[in-house]
């Protein structure tokens, strides 16, 4: 599971977002506000999305490997 979050920025063009990885929880699943990763391939591919360009939705131009998981985000 993946949480993404604004963190204060104290650096002129540092980013402001976090990315936390976190290991399945059920009662945290529910939450819209959390990815849902379904293994490591996935997670290294929210990764990249995350470190490039800023998040970790698909661009919806690019299908190539686009999944839809539980909570409805485009990994």
């Amino acid at each position: 599971m993946v949480l993404l979050g604004d963190v204060p920025c104290f650096e002129e063009g540092a980013p402001n977002q976090r990315f936390t990885l976190m290991p399945w929880n059920p009662a945290e699943s529910q939450n819209p506000e959390m990815y849902h990763l379904c293994g490591q391939g996935c997670a290294l591919q929210a990764l990249e999305r995350f470190m490039t360009y800023g998040k970790i939705e698909a661009d919806p131009k690019d299908n190539s490997g686009t999944r839809a998981h539980s909570t409805g985000a485009l990994l």
